[in-house]
């Protein structure tokens, strides 16, 4: 686990865009907690039903098997062995179809040549699983395939899916942004913290595709100002609070480099990407990807063009510490 150690929690007079942004993301997750509650109340529900999920199961492998060039190989594999009768695959795919938003749509349209009594029990249940998504914060204001409105773009960047999804999130940003405004101003640093936010999103679009499961959260943005500290962290250097897991008889802490503690975040997320098979991913390493290289863009651009002379080059670590 990586933990930032740079200047500290800021005053609000030194860093108030970043206070703010942080005030404009727990004010929208404790406004839609209550439709959070009922959307996620009513997935268990949809996804506890045994007969609904088989159902659905089949019907989306014979989905999957008729367009078959629109889907990954993976995924038609796993069609095909459901359609054999495979039990667990048959699960499986009931699980993914809640993913695809072009089967729900198409699916709406189209023929199905199957058990029609069996496709009406199904048609029934999900158009009130759908009714009930819709007024999820996520489909309201994420970015998800079957939505193009241009507010999305900035808007996905405040909705967060649950209590540590937004903490985690917001305590980089107080640390990270705490850092970096009151050096490159700000104006410019939300301007860089709404780009890498809308950049993010696009690295998910051509990297891994919306799904129907929307994007939501401040990661990308945040992961932005990371990319920028990584820029400055090779002119100016500081350090980063790593935290060793702790072993039997030992509990403490050591201080790496920041551009060695940056390339390790960086490299968990391209091992996440590519370690990922693209139905089953939750976390978006590649709004992350997307993030810090934008950043990193940004903050070479401000290194050349400002010279940030007031950033600090003092380079001092404090000491391990063990129990």
């Amino acid at each position: 686990m990586i933990l930032p150690f740079l200047d500290g929690i800021p005053k609000f007079l030194l860093a108030p865009v970043t206070w703010v942004l942080v005030l404009m993301n727990l004010i929208a997750y404790v406004y839609f907690h209550p439709n959070q509650a009922i959307t996620r109340s009513s997935t268990e529900r949809y996804l506890e039903n045994k007969d609904l999920m088989s159902a659905q199961g089949r019907i989306y492998s014979d989905f999957v098997l008729s367009q078959s060039g629109k889907y990954s190989g993976y995924l038609v594999d796993v069609a095909a062995l459901a359609n054999l009768g495979r039990k667990e695959k048959i699960e499986l795919m009931g699980y993914l179809a809640l993913r695809d938003n072009f089967f729900i749509k198409k699916s709406r349209i189209e023929d199905y040549s199957g058990d029609v009594v069996e496709y009406a029990y199904w048609r029934k249940h999900i158009d009130e699983y759908s009714e009930v998504q819709e007024l999820s914060p996520g489909s309201l204001f994420g970015m998800i395939s079957s939505k193009s409105e241009i507010y999305r773009w900035i808007s996905y960047q405040f909705i967060h899916g649950s209590f540590l999804h937004i903490f985690s999130n917001m305590w980089f940003l107080i640390i990270f942004g705490g850092f970096l405004e009151k050096r490159i101003g700000s104006l410019r640093f939300l301007g860089a913290y709404l780009l890498s936010g809308v950049v993010a999103a696009i690295a998910v679009n051509y990297m891994s595709g919306f799904t129907g499961r929307p994007l939501v959260g401040a990661s990308g943005s945040i992961m932005g100002l990371v990319g920028i500290f990584a820029s400055f962290s090779l002119t100016y250097p500081h350090r980063f609070l790593f935290w060793i897991f702790p072993k039997r008889g030992f509990w403490g802490f050591i201080f790496l480099p920041a551009w060695v503690s940056i390339g390790i975040l960086f490299l968990l997320d391209i091992a996440g990407y590519l370690g990922t098979v693209a139905e089953f991913g939750a976390v978006a390493h590649s709004a992350h990807i997307g993030g810090v290289l934008i950043g990193y863009a940004i903050g070479t651009l401000f290194l050349k063009k400002y010279r940030l002379s007031t950033l600090p080059t003092e380079n001092r670590a404090p000491q391990v510490q063990t129990i």
